[in-house]
């Protein structure tokens, strides 16, 4: 059985409430990342919510990287751009 949310559900939970996952600055492991110097050139951050983390990613790869995130909810994609 398929139990794959849909966008309208992702949208309705980010318009009514915060979902767990969302800390207001990037998770542990992707500071850890950075911190270490993992994290340069190019990087695609598939659901990317909110942006913090694909904020963190742009600091990292500086002005010579690229970074990408992408995301199904457009009111998350909206929220991400006003960051």
């Amino acid at each position: 059985m398929d139990q794959t949310p849909t966008i309208s559900r992702f949208e309705d939970f980010y318009k009514n409430q915060t979902p767990p996952w969302v800390i207001g600055e990037p998770q542990p492991a992707v500071v850890a990342l950075v911190e270490a110097g993992a994290i340069s050139g190019r990087v695609l951050d598939v659901g990317c919510g909110a942006g913090a983390t694909t904020l963190a990613f742009g600091e990292a790869v500086g002005p010579t990287g690229r970074v990408l995130g992408l995301d199904i909810s457009e009111p998350l994609l909206a929220r991400a751009d006003a960051q």
